[in-house]
Parts: structure tokens; C-alpha cells; sequence
């Protein structure tokens, strides 16, 4: 017998789903909004709209994206012509920028890169953890999501970039 009062594990589900509600659907062309790392201005996938964009995200945290910074470089320097944007969002909640800064230094990392604080991403794409590749279509449109470390060399990358 509850008395009348509703069970606290059925509110928490209530809300639970009420709150995935309010998201954009991975799914979604919805646009994903962040700042420029280099200049603080807001910036938005809609900015990129027209091409195919794989965003990823890191931290200075994570070794795994240590090991992925590196070779998405490699790849964005092969593939400067191609139609597909690379977007590094960086999701680290502190002021840790001079840490940001070492790391884009060391790998020489010349992709457009973001800072999300929010992580925002997270939410957005419905993801967890860093390293995570979000590929978008020209529309905007999620393709497919990579949760850890993508191998931008890989079949995978190359057979959803068929579809964008």
C-alpha cells in the first residue's frame, strides 16, 4: 500500500523518459552547438551543412584519443581535397586549457577543433565516453556513431562515407 503517494522508482522513470524527450534524437538533423576552440565563438554543425562531418570527441584525459589524435591528423592531411570535415570537440569540463593546448601542439593537430564544457555531445548524439566519432550526413543527418577510438583508415569510415 503506498497511501496514495506514487512509488519514488515510478517518478524516477517518469522523469527519466520525460528528460530523453527533451533531447534531440541522435537520429536527428537538429544542429549541435559548441565554440570555437581558438576563438570562443559559438559554432554549429550547421555551419557545415553541404558536407559530410565526423566529429569527435575528446579529452586531454583519455589515452585512448591519444592514440586516435594522431591518426585522424594523418588522415585529415591525406584527404585535405575530399568533401569530409573533421571536427574535434574537445569535451573537458575544467579550465584546462593549457593542457588542451599542449596536446593540439604535440600532435600538431590542425582540424577545425571545438570545445564543448557541457558536453553537450554527449547528450546530443546519446553517447558515452571519450573517444566517440559522430559521422553526419550533408544534411546534418547522424549516418552512424563509433563509440572509443575510430580507425579513420578502416572499412567501417570508408563504407559510411558511401552513404553521406
Amino acid at each position: 500500500m503506498h497511501n496514495g503517494l506514487v512509488p519514488a522508482r515510478l517518478l524516477l522513470i517518469v522523469s527519466l523518459v520525460v528528460a530523453a524527450g527533451a533531447c534531440a534524437s541522435p537520429s536527428s538533423n537538429a544542429p549541435y552547438k559548441a565554440e570555437d576552440l581558438g576563438t570562443g565563438k559559438p559554432v554549429s554543425t550547421v555551419d557545415l551543412r553541404g558536407h559530410p562531418v565526423l566529429l569527435v570527441s575528446w579529452a586531454t584525459w583519455c589515452k585512448e584519443c591519444k592514440t586516435e589524435l594522431p591518426a585522424l591528423e594523418h588522415y585529415f592531411e591525406a584527404h585535405t581535397s575530399g568533401p569530409l570535415r573533421i571536427v574535434l570537440v574537445n569535451v573537458n569540463s575544467s579550465d584546462s586549457r593549457k593542457e588542451i593546448d599542449d596536446i593540439v601542439t604535440r600532435y600538431h593537430l590542425s582540424m577545425t577543433q571545438w570545445r564543448d564544457r557541457d558536453n553537450d555531445f554527449e547528450t546530443r548524439f546519446g553517447t558515452v565516453g571519450v573517444p566517440t566519432a559522430v559521422l553526419l550526413d550533408r544534411a546534418g543527418k547522424v549516418v552512424k556513431t563509433w563509440p572509443g577510438a575510430i580507425n579513420p583508415n578502416g572499412t567501417e569510415l570508408a563504407g559510411a562515407l558511401r552513404g553521406t
